[in-house]
């Protein structure tokens, strides 16, 4: 029973291949509406009426052209189509760029006029192929989303500690399967939903019952129902079938329990897979067959290549009962195992298998990017004879040894240059698993520039002027401006100067700068430079100044200013300013003075910032006692 069970491990890759080819099943219930093809011609190909006739029994032939194409405008979701075929013919459908979405070839649909459901999106056109006779095409987009069929094929197969669980790829359109839930006596052994059909179950106790079942979940989060429930335990089996035999093989047992008889010059030679490096073979030794007259040849256990070329070989009547490991000195493919008698004898052996098919893939690899470097991580192998793991840069392995944990940091790479990595686990023989996922990783520069130096402002009139020293850095970019901590550039300041205009006269601004680099990276923030912008507009000369002499004195007068912020007048007197503080009138009393003498008399405005305007025409006059 093992021995059956173990069979279907060695065909199951061939079955999930299959599978790619095999045609949806037929639906008893086909939708109403959404026909897209009756009674439509094809649009390139062999244009033949016969094809509008609906989904009927008339037979249209592809002739010579050997194909029909038909375009259904912008892409779309299809749920199905009806396809009667005489024979064998390929359907194909397309997207807008003329890719194949989805091929089935090789199939020989129902007679009947049957709905093969089949949920694709993006379809822009449909061709049938092959010089072949044809009943109908039709295709429907009338759709309510369902859960996923049940998966079929479900098979489960028992290890050391172990389980493998394999069924069939669902047959809905991969755009709809998110993947699979595992159960393991019924409660879900994924935390996330598995997107390949097959499974491995590890920390098991051997001989153990437990029960599996496997559903399918689409995009929309809809899962299926559950497969039948498998009951299996795992437990010690020296490993997968032999699955060929040759050379006149006298009822070859396939059952463990029972010895294989090999008699006279037969021979059997057993298939174990490709690129095997280790493998173990169940031994008994000759000297169990019970008649004496049978000991008198050897029986030798071949390990050669698939040209014939000899690998190792080992005389059983020197090894004895058991399951012995053989190291291969080099990995093989095709290697076959030969069993033969050198003279007329009856020779027993158990069995021979091949175990080690080598790691499986790392998973979950990430690679981070830093400055001229990237940075690699992924998850542990499982199995318990992996000693390490090679990393591969661009296909090309970069490590020298093997990487013994799970990271590892590539040095010595150039900025701005994208790489892809993947990483691959090696056993204890030295068998190396397929790669992981790709990861790719961007180095860039992650060290910023030098912080600016010596930033000085110049309040101006609504506006501050900001200057600072260049930066020296090789990768600067420019620079970036802040006022009162928010940045006032659009682009980047490439020069070391700017001016902030806009701004509000006696309002005092805090102003910081920053370097950029051509990675974007910001250095920190200059020592702040406080700066207040001001008025420096002065007023108009003051016009219209009169002077009237008097005893002893002098009487100015004057035309009003129109300024805004006028402060006030200052008055000079032989070009001496006889006034500390503005005045506001726009006359003005000079007393103290000698009569009979000259004096020159001028005025000027200012205003509220200090500023003061020239001085007025000037004033000639002399004060006198006998006005």
């Amino acid at each position: 029973m093992y021995k059956r069970m173990l069979s279907l491990l060695c065909c199951l890759a061939l079955m999930f291949s299959l599978c790619a080819i095999q045609a949806p099943s037929a639906s008893a219930t086909p939708p109403t509406t959404g026909g897209l093809l009756r009674n439509v011609l094809p649009d390139e190909g062999y244009v033949n009426s016969a094809f509008t006739d609906g989904l009927d029994n008339t037979t249209s032939s592809l002739g010579s052209v050997g194909y029909a194409k038909w375009n259904l405008g912008s892409p779309r979701t299809i749920t199905g189509f009806y396809f009667k075929a005489m024979t064998y013919a390929k359907l194909e459908f397309l997207d807008a760029s003329g890719n194949v979405l989805k091929s089935l070839q090789g199939i020989e649909v129902p007679a009947s006029t049957d709905f093969i459901p089949l949920k694709l999106n993006n379809v822009a056109a449909i061709r049938i192929s092959g010089n072949y006779s044809i009943h109908e095409v039709d295709v429907s987009d009338t759709f309510v989303d369902q859960p996923p069929a049940v998966p079929t094929g479900t098979a489960v197969y028992p290890y050391d500690g172990k389980q493998y669980i394999g069924w069939n790829a669902n047959q809905e359109s991969t755009s709809d399967i998110a993947g699979y839930n595992v159960y393991q006596d019924g409660v879900k052994l994924n935390s996330e939903v598995v997107p390949v059909p097959h499974f491995v179950v590890s920390g098991l106790v051997n001989g153990q019952d437990h029960t599996y079942q496997v559903t399918a979940v689409d995009l929309a989060g809809q899962e299926s129902g559950k497969t039948a429930v498998i009951t299996s335990a795992s437990r010690l089996l020296p490993g997968s079938p032999i699955i060929e035999y040759g050379g006149g093989v006298n009822e070859v047992d396939k059952d463990l329990e029972t010895f294989t008889e090999i008699r006279t010059t037969s021979y059997a030679i057993y298939n174990i897979g490709n690129n095997k490096k280790e493998v173990h073979v169940y031994f008994a030794a000759i000297n169990d067959i019970p008649s004496s007259s049978d000991r008198n040849g050897k029986m030798l256990v071949y390990f050669q290549s698939s040209t014939g070329t000899l690998i190792k070989s080992y005389d059983l009547a020197t090894v004895g009962t058991n399951v012995s490991k053989v190291v291969l000195p080099v990995p093989v493919n095709a290697v076959k195992v030969r069993v033969s008698n050198k003279s007329y004898t009856a020779s027993r052996l158990h069995e021979i298998v091949s175990v080690n098919n080598g790691p499986l893939a790392p998973t979950h690899l990430v690679a981070v990017a830093g400055d001229r470097k990237a940075n690699l991580s992924w998850d542990a192998n499982t199995e318990p004879n992996i000693v390490g793991y090679n990393v591969y840069m661009d296909g090309v392995k970069i490590n020298t040894s093997l990487v013994n944990g799970t990271t590892y940091s590539v040095l010595g790479l150039t900025n701005g240059v994208t790489y892809s990595f993947t990483v691959t686990a090696v056993d204890a023989d030295g068998n190396e698993s397929p790669h992981s996922n790709v990861a790719y990783a961007t180095p860039k520069d992650s060290w910023p520039p030098d912080v600016p130096q010596r930033v000085v402002t110049t309040g101006l009139d609504g506006q501050v002027d900001v200057k600072w020293d260049a930066n020296t850095d090789s990768d600067l970019a420019g620079y970036n401006l802040y006022q009162d901590g928010v940045k006032v550039n659009g682009a980047l300041i490439t020069d070391a100067f700017y001016s902030v205009t806009g701004l509000t006269n006696g309002t005092t601004y805090v102003y910081t700068v920053t370097a950029v680099d051509t990675s974007g990276n910001e250095s920190e923030a200059s020592s702040p430079a406080p700066e207040t912008p001001r008025d420096l507009t002065a007023p108009a000369a003051p016009a219209g100044l009169t002077a009237t002499a008097g005893n002893g004195s002098v009487t100015l007068a004057w035309s009003a200013n129109g300024e805004t912020d006028l402060a006030g007048y200052y008055i000079w007197q032989d070009g001496v300013k006889i006034n500390s503080t503005p005045i506001t009138d726009t006359s003005f009393v000079v007393t103290g003075l000698t009569n009979g003498w000259s004096y020159t008399f001028a005025i000027s405005a200012v205003d509220a910032a200090g500023n003061q305007s020239k001085r007025s025409v000037e004033a000639v006059v002399s004060p006198s006692n006998s006005l």
